[in-house]
């Protein structure tokens, strides 16, 4: 476990801040080449998943490395292996099956499913902790629809360790997964302007007392992303990056 726990970690490289610095350097490539998309929609493809999200003009893409306000980098988040923005939270058609247990309510639920019409969750199931994700759905309007979309390579040092860590902050690195529950403002352009709830809403982030991730991305997962143009660009494929950053 302590030898998985320091790949995870990036620690058992010879210089483990060079290697989080160039880490943190192609999350940021991944995050401009997917801006430059100027994506409307975005597609994932896998066993028991064939679900289309909708994003707005104003989304950015964000990972990896953050700064201070005097300009000095960190990483909010360690490990961190994602990418991730904002989505339309009126937009989600399709189904998506979870590829991983999560801890909802406090209770691990297995082989979670969705059913989204219109931006929302209209149907559900769970193989274990039906009765979390009842409790958890019903918590406000807002849980019902998506607050977040991240993308995840299989080349995660979490993915490739097999390994459940039952916390959310290590166990979302290890697959695409999409969040049910209050977007964040900071992945859309002008986020200084949504101060409250209904600028937060009319700029397409969902708002809620909540925010669980749900990873659906595994060694089979597809991502395909259509600009404002209509023009579709592969973006993973067999769960790896395909887009040059």
């Amino acid at each position: 476990f302590w030898q998985q726990l320091r790949a995870v970690l990036r620690l058992g490289q010879d210089d483990p801040l060079a290697a989080w610095q160039q880490h943190g350097d192609m999350l940021k490539s991944r995050c401009r080449a997917l801006d430059e998309l100027k994506l409307r929609s975005i597609r994932f493809t896998d066993k028991g998943t064939d679900l289309t999200i909708g994003i707005t003009e104003r989304a950015r893409w964000k990972g990896g490395p953050a700064a201070t306000p005097s300009g000095r980098s960190f990483f909010p988040n360690i490990p961190t292996e994602e990418v991730f923005t904002t989505p339309d939270f009126h937009i989600a058609e399709g189904y998506a099956a979870a590829t991983r247990p999560v801890k909802v309510m406090e209770n691990l639920v297995y082989g979670a499913g969705f059913v989204f019409k219109n931006g929302r969750v209209v149907e559900h199931s769970a193989e274990i902790g039906r009765e979390s994700l009842d409790m958890y759905l019903d918590i406000d309007e807002g849980a019902r629809s998506i607050g977040e979309v991240a993308l995840v390579d299989t080349s995660s040092p979490i993915f490739q360790s097999g390994l459940l860590f039952n916390s959310i902050l290590f166990d979302e690195n290890a697959a695409c997964h999409i969040a049910l529950g209050a977007g964040y403002p900071s992945c859309l352009k002008d986020s200084h302007l949504l101060s409250d709830k209904d600028s937060k809403k009319a700029a397409g982030c969902n708002t809620s007392m909540v925010h669980t991730d749900f990873m659906i991305g595994s060694s089979s997962t597809n991502v395909d992303g259509t600009d404002a143009f209509g023009k579709t660009h592969a973006i993973m494929r067999d769960g790896c990056f395909v887009l040059q950053a």
